[in-house]
């Protein structure tokens, strides 16, 4: 996974420089392992400095280097083929810098690179680094030598590659343009006043590009200071429209917090708004709307509407992601089958590419992905296709590629979300699973939902931002908890800092015993058991500690061998209004756990749960409150204390939290 972005403006702007490292520093969270820039200077050379580490060390690379030029392309590295180090950091060129004929940067995998490496070195050609991405620089130069023109040498090289990239070379002596091409990894362009853009990411030319294209695969640009070429890489026109680029600066800025990741866990109330606006119409019958299910598709050479489709004809639903978007989809096969009675399987992308998943087109395969790049997903979707399937998709970003493949689906509307550990993204998913759930029903009208019970869930769904609007009022408490994480003697002097700028007023022996724990559990029943799951994965990702989400009726058969006087463990309790028997199951786990002396942290419901009864004698050491809701929405106002546990874990460790090591935001490689 890695940041790309090339720029051409006008001759005479010395805005270069800022473009491109702006441009990385929001695409950041695509990688950050090495970073690298290439532009043609005023002779016509290539120039390229790069190195190994984060945007930052490759601006401080670039001080005192005049960066003078129009054209130029930029990357942020995730490696794959070959360590993070100065030599395999992007771009590559075909020579050595000032004899090089092309500079390239490249998001991708070459599956045959080391054949192609080998045939190439034996015609004499030499290779500096480790990675798959110069095998393209070199026969891309190759080509050249040989009389092509870039565009013609392009061509031929995506003709004996196998595997998946997107490219932008820069070419020596050039006439102010760059050429651009994908096949499997995305790319979009950018168009501005006077300069036009490519990239990994919209986000990369926010502020300065108006309208945007995303390319399809198998397409190329050719891009200029004023127009672009768009044709296939079978060199046929394409004509498509450019749309308008509706995201703010505003947007992409921390909004005044210290990380990303804080503020998108702060503004889940209004997010989860925009999903629902327009979307759940109230009233005596409720109704929810959702504008995809009007779009045509054909089944068995008839046309009918998705709707349609889903009303009469639907008979399985399969569910398939990767991470925290496969934990979503978790979710949403418990509400689909507990509310209609449909056989719904969830499987990872991954799983379902290389694995046998019986489907036909009687079963409605739904894709999720925030970023609606994700490999293994997309990948998913077309063999879903290719075997007769329905594809409905859930993603965030409005013409990604996965909303492309689909047949027709839902954008959750949470706007870009650039910590690469997914808060808002999760959350807007499980409520688009519920909307898209109580959609069926109203369509499908089983006999054992009532009207009042779809009433309960309308309202439900309604009532969630002014929920979640008090968990995150209550935040402070998760952060107080997450002091616990904290008593190795390596952590505390950061503890006692800590303790201090946040001016809490807890005790300090609190906040000794738990900062430096290394594993933790995380527990729950039904629902709350893939809540526990994706609790248990946001601590993994951004503050390095061991954890593991169990259902909690299986923790005696394994993991309870673990649980001592070290090892927290976070439960997240049902309501006892809604499912007693569930609950008093719960209450015998958390039993057990502190028979063994283990440090519990209980997430409940507030209302009718008795808190001397959850403490379990004072076997408790402290619980986060959440809103009474139904038990199918209790992982979106739970998953806000989860998140801001592990962010403030996390800060006391002095973790990267936006950019945790060995992760990326959008996983475009397989």
């Amino acid at each position: 996974m890695c940041g790309i972005i090339g720029f051409v403006g006008n001759p005479g702007s010395d805005q270069l420089r800022r473009i491109l490292i702006g441009g990385l520093e929001r695409m950041e969270y695509r990688g950050y392992d090495s970073a690298g820039m290439a532009w043609l200077e005023e002779d016509g050379c290539i120039r390229v400095v790069k190195t190994q580490g984060k945007v930052a060390d490759l601006d401080r690379a670039l001080n005192g280097i005049p960066v003078k030029g129009c054209v130029g392309i930029a990357h942020t590295r995730w490696a794959t083929h070959g360590p993070p180090s100065d030599i395999n950091a992007h771009p590559h060129t075909d020579q050595p810098n000032r004899m090089a004929q092309i500079a390239l940067v490249h998001n991708g995998i070459i599956d045959n690179a080391s054949v192609l490496r080998e045939r190439l070195r034996q015609e004499g050609r030499e290779f500096v680094s480790e990675t798959d991405t110069e095998v393209l620089a070199v026969l891309i130069g190759k080509f050249l030598e040989h009389g092509d023109d870039l565009v013609t040498a392009i061509q031929r090289t995506h003709a004996l590659v196998k595997g998946a990239y997107a490219i932008v070379v820069l070419l020596k002596r050039g006439t102010g343009q760059l050429v651009a091409a994908c096949h499997g990894s995305p790319l979009v362009v950018g168009v501005g006043e006077g300069c036009t853009f490519v990239a990994s990411d919209r986000l990369a030319f926010v502020g300065t590009a108006k309208k945007t294209l995303f390319l399809e695969d198998d397409e190329m640009v050719i891009l200029t200071a004023d127009s672009y070429d768009h044709r296939t890489l079978a060199n046929q026109q394409v004509e498509r429209e450019l749309v308008e680029l509706r995201i703010s600066l505003d947007a992409i800025a921390k909004g005044g917090q210290k990380h990303f990741m804080l503020k998108e866990i702060l503004e889940q109330p209004t997010v989860i708004t925009n999903t629902l606006t327009g979307r759940v119409i109230d009233g005596p019958e409720p109704r929810v709307h959702l504008g995809g299910l009007r779009t045509k598709i054909e089944i068995g050479g008839r046309s009918m509407t998705i709707g349609d489709f889903l009303q009469n004809h639907l008979e399985r639903v399969v569910i398939t992601a990767c991470g925290t978007s496969w934990h979503a989809g978790l979710i949403g096969e418990r509400m689909l089958e507990a509310l209609l009675g449909l056989p719904v399987k969830v499987v990872y992308a991954s799983e379902f590419i290389t694995g046998f998943t019986p489907i036909n087109n009687r079963t409605l395969v739904i894709t999720i992905s925030q970023s609606g790049e994700t490999k293994d997903t997309i990948e998913a979707a077309r063999k879903a296709k290719r075997q007769g399937a329905i594809v409905w998709n859930i993603s965030n970003v409005v013409g990604s590629t996965l909303s492309r493949v689909a047949d027709s689906g839902v954008y959750l509307h949470v706007g870009p979300e650039i910590g690469v550990a997914s808060t808002k993204a999760f959350t807007a998913q499980i409520v688009a699973l519920a909307l898209f759930t109580l959609k069926l029903v109203e369509l499908r009208n089983p006999a054992w939902v009532t009207d009042t019970r779809r009433q309960e869930i309308a309202n439900a769904l309604l009532a969630l931002p002014a929920q979640m609007e008090r968990v995150v009022a209550d935040a402070k408490h998760a952060r107080d908890i997450a002091f616990q994480f904290a008593c190795r003697s390596r952590w505390l002097c950061r503890c006692f800092k800590y303790l201090a700028q946040s001016r809490t007023p807890r005790s300090v022996s609190w906040l000794m015993r738990l900062i430096g724990a290394s594993n933790a559990l995380y527990l729950g029943r039904g629902y709350n058991f893939h809540a526990a799951l994706e609790g248990a994965l946001k601590l993994k990702e951004i503050s390095y500690v061991h954890a593991d989400g169990y259902a909690a009726g299986e923790m005696k058969h394994g993991s309870i061998a673990l649980i001592d006087k070290r090892m927290p463990v976070v439960v997240i309790v049902p309501e006892k209004g809604e499912d007693e028997e569930t609950y008093a199951r719960v209450i015998s786990n958390i039993e057990e756990v502190a028979a063994r002396k283990g440090r519990v942290i209980l997430i409940a419901s507030e209302g009718d749960s008795n808190p001397e009864e959850l403490r379990c004698g004072g076997k408790v050491e402290r619980i986060l409150w959440i809103p009474k809701t139904l038990a199918m929405l209790t992982p979106v106002l739970a998953s806000i204390h989860l998140q801001l546990l592990a962010y403030h874990i996390a800060e006391m460790r002095g973790c990267p939290i936006d950019q945790p090591r060995n992760l990326a935001k959008s996983v475009t490689v397989e």
